[in-house]
């Protein structure tokens, strides 16, 4: 999946985390090309996303693969893995924050 594709979804479920809305999917943005050049071609061949996954502690990878691989909302993560929603919420935002720091670097 182009990287675009994927900051265009993690930015969405990130969104609808913080400002909730009626429960449903929403689709890609229609002027959204898929087909279109990737500026981000040459990034994606030099990163492995995986990789920068695998480095995160146990809890975070395991969060963070459950909200964007298989799209899972926060209130699902917390249900499959018997924890708190807050418990959630930390996960989310300090794997995001290492992966900034990451990709930052």
């Amino acid at each position: 999946m182009p990287y675009r594709i994927v900051v265009a979804l993690v930015t969405d479920w990130t969104l609808r985390g913080f400002y909730p809305q009626p429960k449903q999917d929403a689709p890609l943005p229609d002027e959204l090309d898929t087909a279109a050049p990737d500026a981000y071609a040459d990034w994606e061949e030099g990163h492995d996303l995986g990789a920068l996954f695998a480095d995160l502690p146990d809890r975070q990878r395991e969060v963070l693969e459950l909200r964007y691989l298989r799209g899972l909302s926060p209130e699902q993560i917390a249900s499959d893995l018997g924890i708190k929603r807050h418990a959630v919420d930390q996960a989310l935002h300090n794997g995001h924050r290492k992966l900034e720091e990451k990709l930052g670097a």
